[in-house]
């Protein structure tokens, strides 16, 4: 199976956790950080859209927006997580993360495979060093 089409299959899955999550949320959802988590999905899964139409939209949109959404999509899962287990977070570590990611991710343009082993290590070192 090629990237594209595996990015089409995470779309479309996260597009269906997403509207299933939005549909059903609560007020608790705001305590407990499940409502973060739902922005997550939704981040993620527009993410996932733009990624699979790399050279069908501007390469700024497909490569920056697109992998932007996704480091931002795991900088909610963890602050979810983190809320989950009322634990604090800091906010500027994770921004940076968000930025840097972001930009590599963009500049390293339609080397997906590349793109995704460095997010990879980057998410883990921060899960390492905050958990």
């Amino acid at each position: 199976m090629d990237v594209r089409t595996l990015f089409i299959a995470q779309t479309g899955a996260l597009a269906a956790i997403a509207a299933m999550l939005w549909a059903s949320r609560t007020e608790a959802d705001d305590r407990n950080g499940m409502a973060t988590w739902t922005v997550a999905v939704t981040s993620q899964g527009l993410a996932y859209l733009l990624l699979a139409n790399a050279g069908r939209v501007p390469v700024w949109l497909s490569a920056f927006v697109g992998n932007a959404l996704g480091a931002i999509s795991v900088v909610l899962f963890f602050v979810a997580i983190r809320q989950f287990l009322g634990r604090g977070f800091s906010k500027w570590p994770l921004a940076v993360l968000a930025v840097v990611v972001s930009v590599v991710a963009a500049l390293s343009g339609a080397q997906y495979e590349g793109a995704t082993i460095f997010n990879g290590y980057v998410y883990g070192a921060v899960q390492l060093l905050t958990g």
